[in-house]
């Protein structure tokens, strides 16, 4: 049974939805433990489309979620809205400790710079910002990719650190990670780090 707090709390939620700080159809959420593409906003509900968010795969997984408006106040809310649809990601690659960092790091920055680094994808993101910093206090910082390189346990972490579209986010996760396996293949003085071995 619904109750007459449930209403207003709902009805106050969909005011805050459509609010400056709230989200529209087609933004990417995460609201408690659901994330998903906004499909619907109701008076009482709004609607999201499952993203599955195991092994940071980030893709639909078709089923549907419908949560009470009056969430979007007691819960925090992570929006990736379409003005501004480009996220940071990063792909983490461990090497034994006596492997050839440097040359590894190189690799990797090739990588990035062939998969990642586009005229049009920095520029794109580039006027995104600055719209956005219209309404927000956003400042243009680093939008090129870089690889970070740590000593983590015994073992050498590379830290590839890149801007992605949200929807291009595993497509570019798997085109990166293939790439790195195929051109380490290659080099005798990069090995892999693999527990056991």
């Amino acid at each position: 049974m619904i109750s007459i707090k449930d209403i207003t709390l709902n009805i106050a939620g969909w005011f805050l939805i459509h609010g400056n700080s709230g989200f529209t159809i087609g933004d990417r959420i995460e609201i408690g433990e659901v994330k998903g593409e906004v499909i619907n906003i109701g008076l009482m509900r709004f609607t999201l489309l499952e993203v599955n968010t195991e092994h940071h795969a980030d893709q639909s997984s078709n089923r549907l979620v419908h949560v009470p408006n009056h969430h979007a106040i007691i819960h925090k809310v992570f929006v990736v809205s379409q003005e501004m649809d480009f996220i940071w990601d990063e792909v983490y690659v461990f090497l034994k400790i006596n492997s050839n960092w440097e040359k590894a790091k190189l690799i990797c920055e090739s990588i990035l710079s062939e998969t990642i680094l586009n005229e049009n994808y920095t520029k794109t993101f580039e006027d995104k910002i600055r719209k956005l910093s219209k309404n927000y206090l956003v400042r243009l910082g680093k939008t090129t990719p870089i690889v970070y390189v740590t000593i983590e346990d015994g073992k050498i972490m590379l830290a590839l650190r890149y801007l992605t579209h949200v929807h291009q986010k595993r497509q570019n996760r798997a085109f990166i990670s293939e790439k790195i396996l195929a051109r380490f293949k290659k080099e005798k003085s990069i090995s892999i780090f693999s527990p056991g071995f």
